[in-house]
């Protein structure tokens, strides 16, 4: 059986760099949730950190809409 490399050469660094932030968003936002639980005893606290997040890339985007028009 021969094996040989093809002429075509795809690089996967692009790969690792486009799945960081979703990797940190997977663990920092349930952690802070429970952080937030254990402290005050309450999902509330980490949901309003959650919804207020939410506002503010909400906000940013159409702030970001307006310059561009």
């Amino acid at each position: 059986m021969n094996v040989r490399p093809t002429r075509e050469s795809h690089s996967v660094s692009g790969t690792p760099s486009r799945l960081c932030p979703g990797e940190i968003g997977g663990f920092f936002g349930p952690m802070r949730i429970g952080v937030l639980h254990d402290a005050r005893g309450s999902f509330v606290p980490g949901l309003a950190l959650l919804a207020a997040g939410t506002l503010v890339v909400v906000f940013a985007r159409a702030g970001l809409q307006y310059l561009d028009d």
